[in-house]
């Protein structure tokens, strides 16, 4: 059986993925702790693609923090080497990470967008029916804790509302 969002199909296998990792709390523990995390899913996607993707974290306590901060992440290939690197900066992001990952596959920009957001809402679908639009442009944030349903709003898989947080 595969997964299919918005035209994007997804291999049970790849699916297993990312309910493995939301099993680990990605938004819990010490920055460093969630670090591993986001290594452990990228390692899990480079067997799965059979690739050898570097990751680089450029994320601090302070830049955690701050909503929308992920905007710097990007992936890149070297034209001359063929090496392939993504880079995750200002924020820990699953949805970031997932969208860096979209293109590392071949996605173009839309492709990627809906590669991240079929894969969170396979691994982490409380979370994903919380996103909302962004009212300031450019993406989706999580909806205030006065906007989810009791019931959801305690899920183990939501990451913590203090506000609008950008993924």
């Amino acid at each position: 059986m595969v997964v299919e969002f918005e035209g994007m199909v997804f291999e049970d296998e790849l699916v297993d993925i990312m309910k493995h990792c939301s099993e680990k709390k990605m938004w819990r523990g010490t920055i460093e702790e969630r670090k591993d995390k986001f290594r452990y899913m990228h390692d899990m996607l480079n067997q799965f693609y059979h690739k050898n993707v570097s990751l680089v974290i450029e994320v601090t306590e302070e830049s955690d923090k701050i909503p929308g901060s992920s905007g710097l992440s990007h992936y890149r290939k070297n034209p001359f080497t063929g090496d392939e690197s993504i880079l995750l900066s200002g924020r820990l992001s699953v949805v970031t990470l997932l969208h860096e990952w979209g293109h590392a596959i071949g996605c173009d920009q839309m492709n990627a967008r809906k590669y991240s957001l079929g894969l969170f809402k396979c691994g982490w679908p409380n979370s994903y029916n919380n996103l909302k639009d962004d009212p300031r442009g450019g993406g989706l944030v999580l909806k205030q804790r006065d906007e989810i349903p009791d019931d959801i709003a305690d899920s183990d898989n939501i990451p913590p509302l203090a506000g609008d947080k950008p993924f």
